[in-house]
């Protein structure tokens, strides 16, 4: 006989999944299969694939101060800055170079 196969991307999985995501969006998507008791795999196809979602993970990253935020933008505006002065500085010179041949 033939195995019938199993689709956890069933109607009932995917409703399950979206009342639960609609209650708490913040919840893992480890977390969601857990409480579901479906494949982690299974959860994020549904997630991505049927409800047109992106699950992602949630990265830590330091907070930055209004003044380190400040210096780095002026160190950004000013690196761009000698770019374009190095920039010019070599085209010139190479146009210099180029007339005294």
């Amino acid at each position: 006989m033939w195995a019938i196969k199993k689709s956890g991307r069933s109607k009932l999985n995917i409703k399950k999944v979206k009342k639960i995501i609609i209650k708490k969006p913040d919840l893992s998507t480890q977390k969601l299969a857990q409480k579901l008791k479906l494949k982690k795999s299974t959860v994020w196809n549904i997630l991505k694939k049927d409800l047109k979602l992106t699950p992602y993970k949630l990265s830590k990253h330091q907070l930055l101060s209004t003044a380190t935020a400040t210096k780095r933008i002026v160190v950004k505006n000013l690196r761009n800055v000698l770019k374009k002065i190095i920039k010019t500085f070599f085209s010139q010179m190479k146009k210099f170079l180029q007339l005294s041949l």
